[in-house]
């Protein structure tokens, strides 16, 4: 793989893939300062683990750049899924650098994508990345989504992680639930709470259509069969 690359393309990212490149190094080659960023947060913040001052489930300080946020590998996985459709807009559920929006961009370059991220300096890095890349369509918005005065838009991607306790997902899961019936829309749901929660306590995105189901991410639609399904 080159070191350097003129233009973020859909032959360059699914090389990442296929040649098992290392995020740590992926992020490298695209200038992010995650490691930075979150070695200076946990200095300044506290371990999540350990500090009660500063500790909030959405923030995760200390918990380390590349566990906190989705492998490369994953994503390039994930959209591959949904790569045939005509996808125009994507919502990530607590965006971090905006690495969501990095890889969609690639296989959707019209879509929209709107990144919900708390922490002001993962919002700051994850806008300076977006124009660096020049990436179009493309919006951080700093925002508290367990608020109760927080809308979630409607989207035809909503990606959704273990971003906090199970009943701070539900809270998102329960907006979706109440599009099911009106929007079409994929949700790609990435880690084992989210997951387990869609699985029992929401069975309205699991009965009618069948999701696709990876290692440590399922999508789920409100309109149309994702099992094995691949563009």
């Amino acid at each position: 793989m080159k070191e350097n690359f003129e233009k973020l393309t859909l032959e360059v990212v699914k090389s990442w893939k296929v040649d098992r490149t290392p995020d740590s190094y992926i992020d490298r080659l695209l200038q992010i300062n995650s490691f930075e960023i979150e070695k200076e947060l946990a200095l300044e913040k506290g371990n999540y683990k350990e500090s009660k001052r500063f500790q909030s489930p959405q923030l995760w300080y200390g918990l380390g750049d590349q566990l906190l946020q989705t492998p490369y590998g994953e994503l390039i996985e994930a959209f591959g899924q949904l790569e045939s459709e005509k996808i125009k807009s994507i919502i990530d559920i607590g965006c971090g650098y905006g690495r969501v929006g990095i890889i969609a961009s690639v296989f959707f370059p019209e879509s929209k994508f709107l990144g919900y991220e708390l922490e002001p300096k993962r919002v700051q890095e994850a806008r300076r990345i977006g124009e660096k890349l020049k990436i179009k369509n493309y919006e951080i918005q700093e925002a508290n989504v367990l608020s109760s005065n927080f809308e979630l838009p409607l989207s035809e991607v909503y990606f959704i992680y273990d971003f906090s306790e199970p009943r701070h997902i539900r809270m998102i899961l329960d907006k979706l639930k109440r599009y099911y019936e009106t929007s079409d829309f994929f949700i790609i749901a990435r880690g084992k709470g989210v997951r387990s929660l869609v699985q029992y306590k929401y069975p309205i995105f699991i009965n009618a259509f069948r999701p696709y189901h990876s290692e440590n991410f399922s999508i789920y639609s409100s309109f149309k069969d994702v099992e094995n399904f691949s563009g």
